[in-house]
């Protein structure tokens, strides 16, 4: 999936969390949330770590490029040890992300994690899917054969935030 797809998904799904956890995201955990559904996708050098190119018109080329150095050399680093779509794309790692927010009481874990949650499962419904029983085996799993920056994305990103917002507004109404 792209990064905007993967942002939509996430703050759509901020009902959901409410109804799920208990919790209700306020304004400042958005953005956790928001950075958590791409931080799976560290280990790719695409648009995700490319902060530069968003920021290069208000800050300038030079500080766009600093910004961006070392985002850059970081997606390398984890790609050579994880690989793309390796360990950090498994419910397990996400699953201890909850687990470490819970423990310590730390609210702003348990936002990214669930922002982190739902790029995992929106990545399992492209043709690539992920390791869902990672790392124990290596075989990823695919529930629908959507290609990335298809129509059907387009068509399962529709669905998806229609879904959520009749959700969310339930939740907000009733």
């Amino acid at each position: 999936m792209t990064a905007a797809t993967h942002v939509l998904v996430a703050l759509a799904s901020v009902g959901l969390e409410r109804n799920l956890t208990g919790m209700s995201p306020s304004l400042c955990s958005l953005p956790l949330i928001v950075l958590g559904s791409l931080a799976p996708d560290i280990d790719n050098q695409g648009a995700i770590v490319r902060w530069g190119r968003w920021l290069q018109p208000w800050v300038g080329k030079r500080i766009a490029r600093a910004i961006e150095a070392p985002l850059l050399a970081l997606s390398g680093v984890v790609r050579s040890v994880f690989g793309h779509r390796g360990f950090l794309h498994t419910p397990i790692f996400c699953a201890l992300l909850f687990a470490v927010g819970i423990t310590l009481e730390y609210e702003w874990l348990i936002h990214f994690a669930w922002g982190y949650a739902t790029h995992i499962a929106a990545d399992c419904c492209t043709v690539s899917g992920v390791p869902l029983l990672g790392p124990f085996t290596k075989g990823r799993v695919s529930i629908l054969p959507i290609r990335t920056g298809s129509v059907g994305e387009l068509v399962a990103v529709g669905a998806v935030l229609t879904v959520f917002a009749i959700t969310t507004w339930r939740s907000v109404l009733l």
